[in-house]
């Protein structure tokens, strides 16, 4: 699976912001730092409070790097098109493999390519049986959960800030 890497590298510095001087919560209450690497460990927090934006660029090469193997892990998929790729990779990133992996009818329309049923499956926790109820994802960031689901729907990145 390719990534266009600068794109999602500039689009997740907007998503997560930079954050210096110590960890903050992020919104399912995990301590973070940098552009929103998950602390894991003491020495993590305690390098938060000495990280600089070098520090936190590394790291978010690091944790791409990561999301990347998470992706081509859970989809499979060699063929996929950067802009949906790229995408999906942002959504292991904020959201961890394992979350993402649970996804199953989501995983499905995105190996059948059924590019609007995946996306409404991002948003939705179930469209057929259960309409208007948000996944937990849209519930805890809607407006980047509904940006991540119109790439997935469209294949089209749009214009960062």
């Amino acid at each position: 699976m390719q990534i266009d890497t600068p794109y999602l590298t500039a689009w997740l510095k907007v998503e997560e912001g930079l954050v210096l001087g110590g960890a903050r919560k992020c919104t399912k209450g995990h301590l973070t730092m940098g552009y929103g690497h998950k602390c894991t460990t003491e020495a993590e927090r305690i390098l938060s409070r000495t990280m600089t934006e070098t520090d936190a660029v590394l790291i978010l090469e690091s944790d791409i790097d990561r999301a990347c193997r998470g992706a081509t892990a859970v989809f499979g998929l060699a063929d996929i098109d950067k802009q949906r790729a790229t995408a999906l990779t942002a959504m292991v990133f904020q959201l961890g493999v394992g979350t993402v992996a649970k996804f199953r009818r989501f995983r499905h329309a995105v190996v059948c390519c059924h590019w609007a049923d995946a996306a409404a499956e991002m948003i939705w926790r179930d469209p057929v049986r259960l309409p208007g109820i948000h996944t937990s994802w849209h519930d805890d960031t809607p407006a980047r959960c509904e940006r991540t689901a119109a790439i997935i729907r469209t294949g089209v990145l749009p214009t960062l800030p």
